[in-house]
């Protein structure tokens, strides 16, 4: 059961690397937790347990926490990404003004983004 775990959790940074840089198509992103501990600093930041929210999927002190998020700057201006551990994939979030825990100020998109870690 351990064993299957850290698989799990090794498995989500490729996962993430893949799954970003398909939706971004080369537009500047950025990826981030969603909550107090917003900084995402190394590859090590994305393996599964560390990419994990316990406050994911119910409100807390009024806030709504996503597990990760990435944000892209695109054609269609500024979008917003919840990673989804279970799907192994990013999901749009749609309103992203509506959550009272913010996704504008985690990060700004860079368009050297992995070369910064």
């Amino acid at each position: 059961m351990s064993a299957t775990a850290a698989v799990w959790s090794l498995l989500s940074v490729p996962s993430v690397v893949f799954q970003a840089n398909r939706i971004s198509a080369g537009y500047p992103l950025c990826i981030s937790h969603h909550g107090p501990s917003s900084d995402v600093s190394s590859i090590w930041d994305l393996r599964g347990f560390s990419f994990y929210t316990t406050d994911s999927g119910y409100k807390s002190t009024s806030g709504w926490y996503f597990h990760g998020t990435l944000t892209v700057d695109g054609n269609d201006g500024r979008q917003y990404f919840n990673w989804s551990p279970h799907r192994f994939r990013f999901d749009q979030i749609e309103h992203p003004e509506r959550f009272i825990a913010p996704l504008r100020s985690l990060c700004e998109p860079s368009p050297a983004f992995w070369s910064e870690f």
